[in-house]
C-alpha cells in the first residue's frame, strides 16, 4: 500500500480521535469570570515544590503475580493491573485563572467531551503546538510563569477496584505526562509532579471508596519546572506514555538494582532489593529468589535464594552476588541477553510478587580512554528524540523497534537521549538490537543560561537538581547497555550539579558521569574535541544534521579512528521532529515550527535528522553508514589491483561474510569474482589482489576496481544480505586522444552591435558586448541556451547558514556580479579553429577584487570556460561557490552523469556514495528539504550530459572533476521566498549550476573562511553540444582539449 495513502488515513484518524460525542469538532478553550477563580494549589509556580505525595523513584520493572508472567513480561495480563489508556472526559481552559473553582473536585462531568489518551490536546485542535529550540515561549523571568496563555487540560475518568484487591495497596502510575499536573482521587488531592519525562507513582488506597472511583488530572502547560526542561522539542499537553493502576501486595518488591560485571568469560551479578512491608505484621520466613536465564536457549544459568524477615511498616534490603563461571558478554556487535527473575514468596512458598529485567554482562572503564568489555570500542552514535510525525512524543513498540533496526542497518551502535530519559521500551529494544546508550537526565537549563542565571549556584534549587537526576538514574539503572550518564545540558557546574554528580557516583561507580555546559565538560568524560585533558573523549555532538548539513564529518571520523583516546560521539539528530501535514492542494509534506499557525515557534530548527520524521533516509545517512562501517579497505597499488582489507569488528565472528570484486570499463561490469578463501577474524587484516592486470586496457577507456563486503544475517527468521562496505578506485585513462580540429572549417569572427559572434560549422556562439558572457549557442538550428552562462558565487542559505549567521556573506556574493565591470577583452585568433577570448573584470562595490574569464572556443563546438578570482582584501570571505549558471528549455530534462551518486553529494560529504554512471530527470533531482535551501549537488563529477528527447545534447567535462546541480526552478526559489520544500514549483526553464562548491556543509566559523593575500579560486570546465540518438559522452570524455 502506498505510504502517502497510509499517512493520509492516519491524519484523518487523528483529526477524529479527540471526540466521540462532538462531530462538529472540539469546543473552543473556555474562560470564566474572575469571580469563579481557580482553587488549584499554586505548586506550579512555587520552585520549592516540584512534587507532592509522589513515591520514591524506583527501577522501571513491572510487578506481576507469577513467575511465568514475569519471564514473558506479560504485565498487561496481570489480574492486578488496570489500564488508564483510552478515553477520558475533558475540559480545556486558556489559563489557570480561568479554571472554575472546585472543578477538580466535582463529580459532575458526564456532559464533558471525550478525548483519547495517550494523546495531546494540541494535536486534537484544542491549542497550537509550539516548537522551541532550547528556549521557552514566554519571558525569561524565573520562576514566573504566564497565566493568561498557560492552557489547562482537565481530564476525568472513573475506575472500579476489583473485590480481590481489598488486601492490597493501590498505586496510580504515570510513565509520562508532558506537563506539570495535579492528581485528584475522588475530589481529594493525591499527588503533584513536574518532572515530565520520568515515571511518577502515587499510593492512592487511602483516597478510595467501594465501587467506582473518580480520577482527575489537571495538566498545566507551563510551570516553574518548565525552566528546567528547555529542550529542543515541541511543547505539548497530555499523557504521552502508559498510565495504569496497580494493586500490589502489602509486602512487595519496592525496588531492585542490578550491577553486572564481565571479565575474561566470567560474570558477576550484584543484586540489591528493597522489600517493603506496609502491613502491621512482621513477615517471617519470606524468601527472595534471583534466577538468571539465558535468553538464547531459555536455560537457567544460576540462582540465589535468601530467607528474609521484614518487620511491620519497614523496608528490608537484601543483597546477593551471583557468580557465573561461564557467561557471554553483551556488546553492540553480539548483544547476548539474559533475564533476571526476582521472585518474592511467603512462608507458605507461594509467590507474592515477581518481576524481571534484562541483563547484559559488560565491563566499562574510562581512565584516559573509554574501554567497553576491555576493547577500545568506537561510539558510532546518534542523538535521538521521542517523536512521531502524527502522534508527537507518543511511540509504539513497532516504531521503536524499527528505529533500532534502521540504526543497525547503518552501523550506528549508540544513542544519546536528547535531552531526557525515554520510554522504558526504548531501552529494552536497544538492548535487544545491540545499542549502547548515554542516558541524559531531564535537566536542561539552556533558557535560564541564556539570561545569565547559573541555577547550579542557587542553593534553593538544589532539591530540583537532585530530584531530576535521581528520577532518571533510579528509573533506568538496571539497563546494562547504558554505558554513561549525562547529568543534563547547560545546567552549570556549581554545587547543585556537583551534588547530583556525587549522588550517581555513590550509587554507580561502574559508569562515567558527565555533562556539557556552555560547550565545556563537567565530570568523568571530555565531551568536546578541543579540550586539553587526560580524560577519555566522547564527542557530545559529532556533527549537526540540521537541514542540508553534516559536512566534514569524514575528516572528524578519521581522526577518531586513529586516536584510541577518542571514543567516538553522537550525530545530532537521528530523525527530524516534523509533523506530517497536508496543504490546501492536498499535497503531503513535513511541517516545522509555524505550520500550525503559531507565532512563537523556532521555525526550521526541528529539521535536524539523518532521516525525515517518517523514517525516509537522507543522503547524509548513507555517508554515516559508510563512515561507521565495520571494515576498511586501503588501496596499496591501484595499477596492480592490490588492496588491504581490515575487519574492525571487536567481538562479532562469522564465516557468513562475503568478499566480492568487480572490474568495470566505462562503468560497465566486465569481470567479477569472489575472494573465496578470505576469512578475517575481528581486528584482522589481509592483502587481496583484484586481477586488473589480466584486463587488456583499451586506450581512452576508464577502468575501475570495486570491492564489496557483504554480511549475511538472519532477522525475524529471514536471511538478510547487508552491505558492509563498498570501495571503488579508478585507474588513469590510457592514451587519451586529442580533439581533432583540422577536419572542421575555420571559425569566423564578427563584431557587431550585440557583441562578438563566432560562426562555426552548423552553428554559432554569441558573446554579449556589455557583459562579456556567452548569451547564445546555436547548433543545427537549435538554441541550447535560454539565458547567458553567468558566473555564480553564492549558494542558497542552508539551515546551518541561518543558524550561524552567514547570511550577510551569502548576500554579498549573491549580488556581486551586478557590480561587475568588463575592463578588458582580448581575442587570440592565431589558430582559426581555436579562438581564445580573455576578459578582465573589476567590481565597483569591493576594493581590489578581480575576476579573469577566458573562453576557448573550438571548431568542434567544444568550449572551455575558465574563471578565476583573486584579491588581496584580507577582510573578504571565501565565496560559497565558484561556478557558472545557465538555463535551458524544459525539453532538456534528462541528466546523466559520471561521478558520485545517485543521491546528493558535496566535497565534504560524499563518503558511501560511489563513483558511477547515474541518470535522472531534472525534476527528480529536486531534494525536498523541510525548508527550501541549498540542495541536490553532485560532486566529483567527471562528466555530465544534459539531453532532450530529440537527441540534442550538452556535455560538460571536468578538469578533472566539477560539481553539478540541476533544478527545475531557479536557484532564487531556494532563497527564503518559500517556507516549505513542497511549495517549490517547476518553472519554464531548467536551471544548471556547474563549477566548484567551496563552503563546507557544517557549523564552521565564517571567520575561518577569510581570504588573506591569495587567489580565491579557479574553475575550468569544458562544454560541448552535439546531436545524436545515442550518447557519446565517454568517447568525448576520453578526448583531451590540449
Amino acid at each position: 500500500m502506498n505510504s502517502k495513502f497510509i499517512f493520509s488515513l492516519l491524519l484523518g484518524a487523528v483529526s477524529l480521535l479527540h471526540c466521540k460525542k462532538n462531530p462538529g469538532g472540539p469546543v473552543a478553550p473556555e474562560t470564566v469570570s474572575s469571580a469563579q477563580s481557580s482553587t488549584l494549589p499554586n505548586f506550579w509556580k512555587d520552585p520549592e515544590i516540584m512534587e507532592w505525595n509522589r513515591e520514591d523513584p524506583r527501577a522501571d520493572f513491572k510487578p506481576v503475580e507469577s513467575e511465568s508472567m514475569a519471564q514473558a513480561n506479560q504485565f498487561n495480563g496481570s489480574n492486578y493491573f488496570i489500564s488508564l489508556n483510552g478515553f477520558w472526559k475533558y475540559r480545556f481552559f486558556t489559563g489557570p485563572d480561568y479554571v472554575p473553582a472546585d472543578i477538580e473536585k466535582s463529580n459532575s462531568y458526564s456532559s464533558w467531551l471525550d478525548i483519547s489518551m495517550p494523546g495531546f490536546a494540541e494535536l486534537k485542535n484544542l491549542d497550537k503546538p509550539i516548537f522551541k529550540y532550547h528556549s521557552l515561549p514566554f519571558k525569561n523571568d524565573f520562576p514566573n510563569i504566564p497565566t493568561d496563555t498557560n492552557s489547562v487540560l482537565i481530564l476525568k475518568r472513573n475506575f472500579e477496584i476489583p473485590k480481590n484487591w481489598t488486601e492490597r495497596n493501590i498505586y496510580a502510575v504515570f510513565e509520562g505526562i508532558s506537563t506539570a499536573y495535579f492528581l485528584y482521587v475522588n475530589g481529594k488531592l493525591a499527588g503533584y509532579n513536574e518532572d515530565t519525562k520520568c515515571m511518577s507513582e502515587y499510593r492512592i488506597d487511602t483516597f478510595l471508596q467501594q465501587g467506582f472511583n473518580e480520577l482527575t488530572l489537571v495538566l498545566i502547560r507551563y510551570s516553574d519546572g518548565s525552566y528546567f526542561e528547555s529542550h529542543n522539542q515541541w511543547l505539548l499537553t497530555g499523557i504521552n506514555r502508559n498510565a495504569y493502576i496497580l494493586g500490589r501486595p502489602k509486602t512487595f518488591i519496592r525496588d531492585f538494582y542490578t550491577i553486572s560485571q564481565y571479565q575474561a568469560g566470567k560474570g558477576t551479578l550484584k543484586v540489591q532489593s528493597d522489600i517493603k512491608n506496609n502491613s502491621e505484621f512482621t513477615r517471617n520466613n519470606y524468601s527472595l529468589e534471583y534466577r538468571l536465564i539465558d535468553d538464547a536457549d531459555k536455560s537457567k544459568v544460576t540462582n540465589a535464594l535468601s530467607t528474609i524477615t521484614i518487620k511491620e511498616n519497614s523496608t528490608e534490603t537484601v543483597a546477593s552476588v551471583l557468580n557465573i563461571p561461564s557467561v557471554k558478554s553483551w556488546s553492540d556487535e553480539v548483544p547476548s541477553n539474559y533475564t533476571l527473575l526476582v521472585i518474592l514468596k511467603n512462608n507458605e512458598d507461594k509467590i507474592v510478587e515477581a518481576a524481571s529485567t534484562k541483563i547484559g554482562f559488560t565491563s566499562i572503564s574510562y581512565n584516559k580512554k573509554l574501554l567497553l568489555n576491555n576493547k577500545n570500542v568506537k561510539i558510532k552514535g546518534v542523538a535521538c528524540h521521542e517523536f512521531h510525525p502524527i502522534n508527537g512524543n507518543i511511540l509504539d513498540k513497532v516504531w521503536i523497534d524499527n528505529d533500532m533496526d534502521v540504526m543497525n542497518l547503518h552501523h550506528i551502535n549508540a544513542i544519546r537521549t536528547n535531552h531526557y530519559p525515554f520510554d522504558s521500551y526504548w531501552y529494552q529494544s536497544a538492548l535487544k538490537y545491540g545499542l549502547w546508550i548515554m542516558d541524559e537526565c531531564n535537566l536542561n537549563l539552556s533558557y535560564l543560561h541564556q539570561s545569565g542565571k547559573d541555577a547550579s549556584q542557587d542553593s534553593l534549587l538544589s532539591k530540583i537538581y537532585l530530584q531530576r537526576v535521581k528520577n532518571t538514574f533510579e528509573k533506568n539503572k538496571n539497563h546494562a547497555n547504558i554505558f554513561a550518564w549525562s547529568l543534563g545540558y547547560n545546567a552549570g557546574t556549581g554545587p547543585n550539579t556537583q551534588a547530583a554528580y556525587k549522588y550517581i557516583k555513590s550509587r554507580d561507580s561502574k559508569r562515567p558521569v558527565a555533562m556539557l555546559h556552555n560547550n565545556q565538560s563537567f565530570g568523568d568524560l571530555a565531551l568536546t574535541e578541543n579540550e586539553n585533558t587526560n580524560k577519555a573523549k566522547l564527542l557530545y555532538c559529532l556533527g549537526s544534521s540540521l537541514g542540508n548539513g553534516l559536512g566534514n564529518i569524514d575528516s572528524k571520523w578519521k581522526i577518531i579512528k586513529s586516536d584510541s583516546r577518542l571514543a567516538g560521539g553522537f550525530i545530532e539528530d537521528f530523525t527530524d521532529q516534523t509533523f506530517y501535514m497536508k496543504n490546501k492542494a492536498g499535497v503531503l509534506f513535513f511541517g516545522h515550527g509555524g505550520v500550525f499557525g503559531e507565532s512563537k515557534s523556532d521555525s526550521f530548527l526541528c529539521n535536524s535528522g539523518l532521516l525525515t520524521s517518517n523514517k525516509t533516509p537522507r543522503a547524509s545517512l548513507k555517508n554515516v553508514s559508510e563512515l561507521f562501517s565495520n571494515f576498511t579497505v586501503d588501496i596499496l597499488n591501484v595499477d596492480k589491483g592490490t588492496f588491504k582489507i581490515k575487519n574492525n569488528f571487536q567481538f562479532f565472528e562469522s564465516e557468513k561474510i562475503n568478499y566480492f570484486w568487480i572490474i568495470d570499463e566505462n562503468s560497465e561490469k566486465i569481470k567479477e569474482g569472489k575472494f573465496d578463501k578470505l576469512v578475517l577474524k575481528p581486528g584482522q587484516e589481509k592483502i587481496v589482489q583484484v586481477p586488473i592486470e589480466s584486463i587488456n586496457r583499451k586506450p581512452g577507456k576508464e577502468y575501475c576496481t570495486i570491492i564489496i563486503i557483504e554480511k549475511v544475517v538472519t532477522h525475524n527468521g529471514m536471511f538478510r544480505f547487508l552491505t558492509e562496505k563498498i570501495e571503488k578506485e579508478c585507474l588513469p585513462v590510457l592514451n587519451p586522444g586529442l580533439i581533432v580540429l583540422d577536419e572542421k572549417p575555420e571559425i569566423k569572427i564578427d563584431k557587431n552591435e550585440s557583441g562578438l559572434l563566432l560562426t562555426l560549422e552548423d552553428g554559432s556562439i554569441l558573446i554579449d558586448k556589455i557583459s562579456g558572457l556567452i548569451s547564445s549557442w546555436k547548433y543545427k538550428n537549435k538554441e541550447y541556451l535560454k539565458s547567458s552562462i553567468q558566473p555564480m558565487f553564492h549558494r542558497a542559505a542552508t539551515d546551518l547558514d541561518k543558524k550561524y549567521n552567514r547570511i550577510n556573506e551569502i548576500t554579498l556574493w549573491k549580488n556581486i556580479w551586478k557590480h561587475s565591470q568588463l575592463q578588458m577583452q582580448s581575442i587570440n585568433d592565431s589558430n582559426k579553429r581555436k579562438i581564445i577570448v580573455q576578459q578582465k573584470y573589476t567590481f565597483n562595490n569591493i576594493t581590489d577584487l578581480h575576476c579573469d574569464i577566458s573562453y576557448t572556443i573550438m571548431s568542434t563546438h567544444d568550449v572551455i570556460l575558465d574563471i578565476s578570482i583573486h584579491t588581496s582584501n584580507k577582510d573578504l570571505t571565501i565565496m560559497p561557490r565558484l561556478s557558472w549558471r545557465y538555463e535551458m528549455e524544459p525539453g532538456f530534462g534528462t541528466v546523466q552523469w559520471y561521478g558520485r551518486g545517485p543521491y546528493e553529494t558535496y566535497p565534504d560529504r560524499k563518503e558511501g556514495l560511489e563513483m558511477g554512471l547515474y541518470k535522472n530527470t531534472v525534476t527528480d533531482m529536486n531534494v525536498p528539504y523541510g525548508r527550501p535551501q541549498e540542495m541536490s549537488n553532485k560532486t566529483e563529477v567527471k562528466w555530465a550530459e544534459i539531453s532532450s528527447f530529440t537527441g540534442e545534447r550538452m556535455l560538460i567535462i571536468g578538469a578533472p572533476t566539477f560539481d553539478l546541480k540541476a533544478l527545475p526552478f531557479p536557484n532564487e526559489s531556494l532563497e527564503d521566498k518559500l517556507k516549505y520544500g513542497v511549495d517549490l514549483k517547476a518553472s519554464s526553464a531548467n536551471h544548471f549550476i556547474i563549477g566548484h562548491e567551496l563552503w563546507e556543509m557544517n557549523d564552521f566559523n565564517i571567520q575561518d573562511f577569510k581570504i588573506g593575500d591569495t587567489n580565491l579560486s579557479h574553475t575550468k570546465i569544458r562544454l560541448k553540444v552535439y546531436q545524436s540518438a545515442k550518447p557519446k559522452a565517454f568517447d568525448y570524455f576520453a578526448q583531451r582539449a590540449e
